[in-house]
């Protein structure tokens, strides 16, 4: 696993603020961009637990799951930015 300083000053900002959905959002865009979706997957699913009335966060969650393979988590994610 490579770690960039970015991904690294995100892993400590969540571990910092582990109840913060932007954090956390933010986290998940810097590691879709390195072209980790799995591990963005489960920082824009956790950003999504976290602010439940954001439909955005939902939203990128399902995507990012989408993309890494989950396709169970993405449509259950996508329901909930619907249902937002």
């Amino acid at each position: 696993m490579i770690f960039t300083p970015t991904a690294i000053v995100g892993r400590l900002a969540a571990a910092w603020d582990p109840h913060s959905a932007g954090i956390r959002n933010t986290l998940g865009t810097v590691l879709n961009a390195q072209q980790r979706p799995a591990e963005a997957a489960t920082e824009f699913l956790q950003a999504s637990e976290l602010q439940p009335e954001n439909a955005l966060l939902a939203f990128d969650a399902a995507l990012a799951c989408a993309e890494a393979g989950r396709l169970g988590e993405a449509e259950t994610a996508l329901r909930r930015a619907k249902t937002e």
